[in-house]
């Protein structure tokens, strides 16, 4: 009998678990894709990430104000949050 969501092959058990994350690097990339979309997603993500990963976001505060003025993003409340 195995618990829901693992995978068992043969007689052992496996559970699939979320790894940590270890860099904010994959987020912070997605700021400069073309879809409006993927950009605001990357904004309400980094949100989360700010208290592991502010030395490496800090460094992209320029570019997220810059979309910020430059576009209809409504998230400046957001940014300021950010770079606080």
């Amino acid at each position: 009998m195995t618990r829901r969501g693992a995978r068992t092959h043969s007689r052992y058990s496996f559970q699939m678990v979320p790894r940590p994350q270890s860099s904010a690097a994959g987020v912070l990339a997605l700021l400069t894709e073309q879809e409006p979309l993927l950009k605001q997603h990357a904004l309400k993500t980094l949100i989360s990430l700010v208290p592991q990963f502010w030395a490496e976001i800090s460094e992209h505060i320029a570019l997220m104000y810059v979309l910020e003025i430059s576009s209809q993003y409504l998230y400046l409340t957001e940014i300021q949050r950010i770079s606080l």
